[in-house]
This record gives C-alpha cells, structure tokens and sequence, in this order.
C-alpha cells in the first residue's frame, strides 16, 4: 500500500497542533494530580510534619 509523502510526513502545522494538545493534557493531568494529592498532604496544621514529596 503506497502512502504519500504528505500523509507520512505531518507538517509544521500539524506537528506544532500535536506537540500543543500534548502539552496542554500533560498540563491538565498535571493539575489533576496537584489537587487530588496536595490537600490530604496539608497536615501541618494537626501538628504532622508530612514527609518530604518528590514530584519529579
């Protein structure tokens, strides 16, 4: 099955669209993490000193 240039090579265009949707959804999934895992770490305040977090 032949495939055309066009078709196997995206173009700028496209190829900044994908690398923008990318970065959008690991930004989104970013945040999603923040607020499910920050509040139950926000111990402080009952005299617990949460361990130390690594993110990255």
């Amino acid at each position: 099955m032949l495939v055309s240039i066009h078709e196997a090579v995206p173009g700028p265009a496209v190829f900044r669209a994908r690398v923008a949707a990318a970065e959008e959804s690991r930004m989104r999934a970013d945040a999603h993490v923040r607020a499910v895992v920050v509040p139950p770490l926000n111990l402080s305040s009952h005299g617990i000193d949460p361990p130390p977090v690594n993110y990255r």
